[in-house]
């Protein structure tokens, strides 16, 4: 009896110690969650894995399930992050300023000032400003040359009339202002010539109601104010000439800029009518002339011009340089060819300009390219080119084929063209030249050059033909 007992509690002991040391199911709470998830994403081979895995007591590595479940999550169709990163629609700025200031980045945007563009985009995206904004309810004009802005940590009061109260707000240079508003990324990407030149393009479009512009057709009046514009630094190799008359007979006329004292700071011919090259005619404004020793530097001169030129629908150069004929119209941009004047431009007058974009001159077409020149033209028609500064043309050439050549550079055939020397065969019998590769010559071996076919034989000499030349017959 106490040996069947003994036996009865051995077998008792062993199959617990074989329950404590079978594996231990893991399906439950979590775990349950998780072949729920992949089972709702459309796995469920590997929920079933997942499952018969836990089961068994199996230690899982949660990582690969989570990347599974993660890689078939199914966003709302509204949800932006759903999207490309290029197709999303980008989040709207939190930068809040008054329109007179809003008018004025982006007119200057459209003048092409970088760092005004940049700004102008910060007000409506807000990836291009700073995640915390020191201040907001910016504007200008509250004193010159400064924005004004209402702290961060303030709240903007308003005025009966919904304006803003000026009670706490402080104030901010330009400069400073662009820095401290524009992204860590675009501040990057601007150097401090552009931050200057925005300040003074900014400073130039604030006080924009202290200059004035007049258009003149008075050739007295352009001739006085090359000098006065000259002699404030504005070089001009006119100055002191009369080439106001030219101007004013050939229908041109000029924009003025005078400041408060009435003094002329900037200056720059306009044409009523020029060819582009893909916008047919259009009014243009010629290179800008500006001060260099005025209140406002020579850049925001010249956005006053541009400025004016833009909202009078006049195109203007992209560089104010005498070798740009690219023009520009806000964003739009072409090139100058031609544009044509009522009178011979170097005929009967007693001084000649130089100029600046058209200085080619057939007739009474001005072209603005040698190219330009000699495609509208035959060969052989005389080009004068406009850019002495002694008053008359500086030099003359000549078109041929697709480009304009010193006339020292030409010889004339024998049937009566000009072509390019290195294009053209001398021959000795009549003293005349030939284009190359014309049949009327050969080469003549008695004189190893080219001689008029007519003049010469073909005669057997040691057992080849040779060209020998009429002159040479009784030798041969």
């Amino acid at each position: 009896m106490n040996n069947n007992n003994n036996e009865a509690m051995n077998n008792e002991a062993t199959a617990a110690t074989e329950r404590n040391s079978a594996p231990r199911s893991l399906l439950y709470g979590r775990n349950l969650r998780k072949i729920a998830q992949l089972t709702l994403r459309g796995m469920p081979t590997t929920a079933q894995n997942l499952r018969e895995r836990l089961a068994r007591g199996e230690r899982v590595d949660w990582r690969e399930y989570e990347s599974a479940i993660r890689a078939t999550r199914r966003w709302p169709s509204n949800d932006r992050f759903n999207l490309p990163l290029a197709a999303r629609a980008p989040s709207p700025s939190r930068l809040i300023v008054s329109q007179s200031l809003r008018d004025t980045l982006f007119s200057m945007a459209r003048a092409g000032n970088a760092v005004a563009l940049k700004l102008a985009l910060a007000l409506d995206y807000r990836h291009h400003h700073k995640p915390s904004l020191f201040a907001n309810y910016f504007t200008f004009r509250e004193r010159a040359g400064m924005v004004s802005y209402c702290p961060a940590n303030r709240e903007q009061l308003l005025n009966d009339d919904g304006t803003w109260q000026r009670k706490g707000r402080q104030e901010i240079s330009p400069a400073k202002w662009a820095r401290r508003v524009l992204c860590d990324r675009i501040n990057a990407e601007l150097d401090d010539a552009a931050i200057s030149e925005f300040a003074s393009a900014f400073s130039a479009q604030e006080r924009a109601n202290e200059v004035r512009i007049e258009v003149t057709d008075d050739e007295e009046t352009m001739d006085k104010v090359i000098q006065e514009i000259h002699d404030r630094g504005g070089y001009s190799c006119m100055a002191g000439d009369p080439v106001g008359r030219w101007y004013a007979k050939q229908g041109l006329r000029m924009a003025v800029a005078y400041d408060g004292n009435g003094a002329a700071v900037a200056r720059a011919l306009l044409w009523s009518s020029v060819e582009t090259s893909n916008q047919g005619r259009v009014p243009m404004m010629e290179r800008i002339y500006a001060a260099h020793n005025h209140a406002l530097s020579l850049s925001a001169l010249e956005d006053i011009l541009k400025q004016w030129a833009f909202q009078n629908g006049y195109w203007h150069k992209r560089t104010q340089s005498n070798d740009c004929d690219t023009i520009i119209l806000g964003e739009e941009r072409t090139t100058a060819v031609f544009t044509t004047v009522p009178h011979n431009p170097s005929v009967t007058w007693r001084y000649l300009p130089y100029l600046d974009t058209f200085y080619w001159a057939v007739g009474t077409t001005l072209y603005a390219s040698e190219s330009a020149c000699a495609k509208d033209n035959e060969d052989g028609t005389e080009a004068e080119e406009f850019r002495s500064t002694a008053g008359h043309t500086s030099a003359t050439k000549i078109v041929c084929g697709s480009e304009l050549v010193d006339e020292s550079k030409l010889v004339e055939t024998v049937d009566g063209d000009r072509v390019l020397i290195e294009d053209a065969t001398y021959c000795e019998d009549d003293c005349e030249y030939y284009p190359d590769g014309d049949d009327r010559l050969v080469y003549c071996d008695s004189y190893e050059d080219m001689r008029l076919r007519e003049n010469c034989r073909s005669v057997y000499i040691a057992g080849r033909y040779r060209i020998v030349h009429e002159d040479h017959i009784s030798d041969a």
